[in-house]
């Protein structure tokens, strides 16, 4: 009765000793089903490997975040409509403890996880199936993970006509165009990001959004070249009735699914961006992160060389 669907903790559940083991990083035997399940599918129906996409609202929503997150092998991307709780996501991912303690990234172990599908959310301010989305929000920036979020006082809605009323961002993103078998940034720190609302979402009455205006293409992915466009979408384009696009921003940038180019933890490399350039070195387990660069609404190549 407290499992829901996806065999893990329900939103409002506390952890005991008797369910301590739906809180850790351990596949649940509803997950292994769910997963197997969508792996028969895709080879019974030849489906596309690259282009497998999970979407859910409320409940479904939750499950979205806690077992698409954690299967980045199989989905390109995941869309999480007003989710019912954000804590089984945080728990499956290892942001957090048993005890809800935030965890560094090197507290999972390497390889467990694979790099995660870009993840588009969207919850209510004034939705309590919201709460723990700080969980959520501060674990992917911690790993830096790919999150696109949006946020306003549409309450649990799953209507987008009445969502839009108050956030016409939450479709402005296509995340359906987004390939499994193809290199993706990901986006912290931006000075364009609004403060995210959790955990004091009732004081928040105006909608918000983190990296909901950043675009890219990939270029070129060879093993020793990689070449990638990043821009800000045009108010033109969005025709948002309530936000306004930046001339420019600042942001980090991490690149994630690399495929030709395979890069090894501590190693060095050359960057250009514009008319800045640069050596950056990857992290203990072979992330590549370049700070601090500026976007604008016109294209700017990224170019990693490796030395």
């Amino acid at each position: 009765r407290i499992d829901w669907w996806w065999g893990g903790l329900s939103a409002h559940e506390t952890v005991n000793g008797a369910n301590r083991v739906k809180a850790g990083l351990e596949l649940t035997p509803c997950e292994k089903r769910i997963i197997d399940t969508v792996k028969w599918t895709i080879a019974k129906y030849q489906i596309d490997p690259d282009r497998v996409y999970l979407c859910g609202n409320s409940m479904g929503g939750s499950g979205t975040l806690g077992i698409g997150l954690r299967h980045g092998g199989i989905f390109a991307a995941i869309k999480a409509n007003v989710p019912a709780g954000a804590q089984h996501a945080a728990h499956r991912m290892g942001f957090v403890d048993a005890e809800g303690k935030e965890l560094p990234p090197d507290a999972v172990p390497a390889g467990l996880i694979p790099e995660p599908p870009v993840c588009i959310d969207y919850s209510g301010t004034n939705d309590g199936w919201s709460n723990g989305h700080e969980l959520l929000f501060s674990g992917m920036k911690r790993h830096r993970y790919p999150l696109i979020a949006y946020w306003g006082a549409f309450g649990h809605a799953n209507n987008t006509e009445k969502i839009c009323e108050v956030n016409d961002l939450i479709e402005s993103f296509d995340w359906l165009s987004i390939r499994k078998n193809a290199a993706y940034p990901v986006f912290t720190n931006a000075q364009s990001d609004d403060p995210v609302p959790w955990p004091e979402r009732e004081k928040c009455t105006t909608p918000g959004q983190v990296n909901a205006w950043f675009r890219w293409e990939n270029v070129t992915d060879s093993p020793r070249d990689f070449e990638m466009d990043l821009w800000l979408v045009s108010n033109e384009e969005l025709r948002s009735k309530f936000f306004t696009v930046p001339q420019n921003t600042t942001a980090d940038v991490t690149l994630r699914r690399l495929q030709e180019l395979k890069l090894t933890p501590n190693q060095t490399v050359r960057w250009e961006f514009g008319r800045r350039s640069g050596t950056a070195k990857t992290d203990q387990r072979g992330v590549l992160s370049i700070p601090d660069l500026t976007l604008t609404q016109q294209k700017t190549r990224l170019k990693i060389r490796v030395q």
